[in-house]
């Protein structure tokens, strides 16, 4: 049985254009940071071949304390800012349990 306490995070990010090279570049950097921290138990990037402007992120985190921890970490803040005028509008994120 999965631990109780597992976080599930679907982040759902939508571009001004296709997904070029500065972006999945950021993108790429960001999963092998994310991937390094403490807690983090899965982080995935994907993108919709059938939009190409949109991308996202399927996450698996111990708990909460490590997904806030994420959530405050340098290397994230530095993707935000490194590709903010990229963006077409807010990230959609949603947390999502486990059932059974």
């Amino acid at each position: 049985m999965q631990d109780a306490n597992v976080v599930v995070v679907a982040a759902f990010m939508h571009f001004k254009s296709s997904i070029d090279t500065p972006i999945s570049t950021a993108l790429d950097d960001l999963v092998a940071a994310t991937r390094a921290e403490d807690g983090c138990l899965e982080y995935a990037a994907h993108v919709r071949p059938d939009a190409p402007g949109e991308a996202f992120i399927f996450e698996r985190w111990r708990d909460r304390a490590a997904l806030d921890a994420h959530a405050a970490s340098a290397h994230l803040a530095a993707f935000r800012a490194d590709i903010a005028e990229h963006f077409a509008r807010p990230t959609d994120v949603t947390l999502w349990s486990r059932l059974g």
